[in-house]
């Protein structure tokens, strides 16, 4: 199976949010290159298992990008994607230090990063990334895809229309949301949305958080089977889910 191993956020501040990640989470700094557009470096920490790159905007929002899936062939599962609906199969991206050999567009228009060789990734941090989400008007329609193209299996379901579906890699857990559902965020588009972290402490995340420059949400989540307790906002705006129960990654 397939495992989800890379995140990407756009920014114009990667030195500032990736002190952020490394001081809030205990993320590891694995790797950095300059940007072939514009020179400006790319920052790459990681927290054992997932490496979360910050790149530059350019004309793009801050804030989450794409995600990537280490695979065992590029070619191989592009042509799956395609089959299963992807929007547009596998384009090569610039062999410059990048880990990516290739993405697709997900049925949605969601960039998908492929490697066959995988990202670099360092020792553990204090935190685990767990959990991704992706908004889309139809939740259940777009869980086939990713079942059939990178063999992830459902984990929970919410059982009513449009309800959100969680896949998983057995590692992260993957919230396929609907979109225009009334939460307050800043900004409810079609797409990877948000991330989140398993910890260990609440009150002390939220607070290392805050003191490195993150932003409260000002609100508990609904305790509704959702996993996360709350969330806060990073230096950018970024949504970042907390949870010490951690998410749910086996069926």
């Amino acid at each position: 199976m397939a495992r989800i191993r890379h995140l990407a956020i756009c920014t114009n501040r990667q030195e500032e949010l990736a002190a952020f990640y490394r001081t809030t989470f205990g993320m590891t700094e694995v790797f950095r290159h300059p940007s072939a557009e514009s020179g400006k470096i790319g920052i790459y920490l990681s927290d054992g298992e997932i490496n979360l790159a910050f790149i530059p905007a350019h004309a793009k929002p801050e804030g989450l990008n794409h995600f990537g899936f280490e695979v065992e062939n590029v070619e191989a599962a592009a042509g799956t994607a395609l089959k299963n609906g992807a929007q547009a199969g596998a384009k090569a991206v610039p062999r410059d230090g990048r880990q990516n050999e290739a993405f697709i567009a997900d049925p949605i228009g969601q960039r998908v990063d492929l490697s066959s060789s995988g990202w670099h990734l360092g020792g553990g941090g204090k935190a685990r990334i767990q959990h991704l989400a992706v908004k889309t008007d139809d939740p259940a329609e777009l869980a086939k895809f990713y079942i059939s193209t990178f063999g992830m299996h459902e984990v929970f379901r919410r059982n009513w229309e449009r309800g959100a579906v969680y896949l998983s890699d057995g590692h992260v857990n993957l919230a396929l949301l609907p979109n225009n559902n009334g939460e307050v965020e800043p900004k409810d588009l079609r797409g990877v949305n948000h991330l989140g972290f398993r910890i260990d402490d609440l009150d002390a995340t939220m607070a290392t958080a805050y003191a490195n420059g993150g932003k409260p949400s000002d609100r508990e989540l609904p305790r509704d089977g959702r996993f996360a307790e709350t969330f806060v906002f990073d230096p950018v705006g970024q949504r970042v889910d907390l949870s010490q129960q951690g998410w749910k990654t086996q069926p």
